[in-house]
């Protein structure tokens, strides 16, 4: 998929999934020392939902689309506009919050985009809080 490039350097394994029989569903798999090393402040939100995936704990985030578009993008059941709420970066869970029901195509620029800038660095994000001050809704 054209998130793993981005995605995997951070310690998600390339996205699995298909779009037989049903909604157009990618999962990203990774292991919770894996984004504690890239991502502490994610592993840290994430730190109670440790899922179970054979013997491997395991974080997944989850791209979904259907027949209307873009339907779910979320991280360990968190929705990724709810994570970026949580984390004070209104503009770009608004953008996400508006490629809801757009199609893979026209979403898929604006989501990379968004991950860009949530993986990145907390001083390079530009957000006003620090990543995990405030948790996101469930």
């Amino acid at each position: 998929m054209e998130l793993d490039p981005l995605l995997t350097p951070l310690g998600f394994a390339p996205g699995q999934g298909s779009d037989s029989d049903g909604p157009l569903s990618v999962v990203f798999c990774a292991a919770p020392e894996d984004l504690a090393a890239t991502l502490p402040w994610l592993a840290e939100l994430l730190a109670g939902d440790i899922v179970e995936v054979g013997t491997i704990p395991c974080w997944d985030m989850v791209v979904e689309a259907d027949d209307a578009g873009l339907a779910r993008v979320d991280i360990e059941g968190l929705t990724l506009v709810e994570i970026l709420r949580g984390l004070d970066l209104r503009s770009d869970a608004d953008a996400i919050a508006a490629q809801m029901g757009r199609s893979v195509d026209a979403a898929l620029p604006v989501l990379a985009e968004v991950l860009r800038r949530l993986f990145a660095a907390p001083g390079d994000r530009g957000g006003s809080r620090a990543p995990g001050a405030v948790d996101p809704p469930r």
